[in-house]
């Protein structure tokens, strides 16, 4: 029988079920209550599993790994760790190649569900079409969250850039995980296949949402998006055709 209690010194309610219990999953929980017709139960016990969730911030960790390859190594060394880690996750990234732009949204809104995004980190955001694009917007993304923490309360800790790099939009002061975003969707696709998979708007104060954009022709992304990262839109695609590696995005028309 699981037991919600609220804690002092955590600030928020842990669950404080028998030993036995501890270790089964509040999923299992919120379908039994559910079957049981418990709603109240139920209720509880999701917004529970928003706050155990939220104690296993994995982006938090992440910065704070990024954080210390660049004290100890500097900061090329994140970006070379970050390109590492995207060359070892082949077989999702043949999978995101396959996708329809449609599909590609699709799926990877998922993991924005899931991080903490927007208003009080419940994974909420919006998504807008327009003529040429596909727009999401964040207010606050996973990162911003951390930063606008930072804002009310600079002993928290966020590492970020001494340098502006190519890898964080020509800026400085950018958290290191946000690096993330930049050279996965960004440069590397731009390497692969001559184009950005979708553009990111970092925003320089924490309190402005973040922006996601996917534009629906990659013969339409502006030549901004390219020189603010250190390429040229047309060499790009040329150096990408010459290697004979040019897959097109595909759009599902409705």
């Amino acid at each position: 029988m699981y037991r919600l209690e609220y804690s002092e010194l955590l600030g928020r309610h842990v669950r404080k079920d028998d030993w036995k219990d501890l270790g089964v999953p509040t999923w299992t929980l919120i379908k039994q209550a559910l079957n049981e017709k418990k709603r109240n139960q139920a209720l509880e016990l999701l917004d529970n599993l928003f706050r155990e969730h939220g104690c296993l911030d994995v982006v938090d960790r992440l910065n704070k790994c990024l954080s210390y390859i660049a004290r100890n190594h500097g900061e090329e060394d994140v970006a070379k760790a970050l390109r590492w880690w995207r060359a070892n996750l082949q077989k999702a990234d043949d999978v995101v190649k396959a996708l329809s732009l449609e599909e590609l949204i699709q799926y990877q809104t998922e993991e924005l569900r899931f991080g903490f995004t927007g208003p009080g980190g419940r994974g909420s955001f919006s998504v807008h079409e327009e003529k040429d694009k596909f727009v999401l917007i964040l207010d606050p993304c996973q990162v911003g969250r951390m930063r606008r923490v930072k804002k009310i309360n600079p002993a928290f800790e966020i590492g970020t850039t001494k340098d502006p790099h190519p890898w964080t939009w020509g800026k400085a002061d950018v958290p290191y995980y946000c690096a993330r975003c930049c050279i996965w969707w960004e440069i590397m696709p731009i390497e692969e296949r001559g184009y950005p998979v979708r553009i990111h708007e970092y925003p320089d104060d924490p309190e402005d949402p973040c922006r996601i954009i996917y534009y629906k022709t990659p013969g339409k992304i502006p030549e901004g998006c390219f020189t603010r990262i250190g390429f040229s839109k047309k060499a790009s695609k040329a150096a990408v055709k010459r290697s004979g590696r040019q897959p097109e995005a595909k759009t599902n028309k409705r």
